[in-house]
């Protein structure tokens, strides 16, 4: 089964430390401790999920389908679970 993401539509980018989808505002990367450019790289990663568990997703199916592994026959550590695990924690699953 197939989980749609819940967040925010639309391609994510990041304005310095705040994270905007178009004209909505999603998030702002801020820390009284961190330095400027750890905020930014930590505002760099959050805009890109969307696309990560997009691109992971379309991995995981190539894998399923196309080289037919399926996740039941690898065991708890193998990249596919790992893969899966990720997916479900993104889309609040687990």
């Amino acid at each position: 089964m197939t989980h749609k993401f819940k967040g925010t539509d639309g391609e994510w980018v990041n304005r310095g430390t705040a994270i905007w989808a178009g004209d909505v505002y999603v998030a702002e990367v801020m820390s009284m401790r961190e330095k400027a450019s750890v905020k930014l790289a930590n505002a760099k990663l959050i805009s890109s999920a969307p696309e990560l568990i997009e691109a992971l997703r379309q991995l995981r199916d190539y894998v399923e389908d196309v080289c037919v592994v399926p996740p039941e026959d690898c065991h708890k550590d193998h990249p596919l679970n790992l893969a899966n695990r990720a997916i479900e924690k993104a889309l609040g699953k687990k």
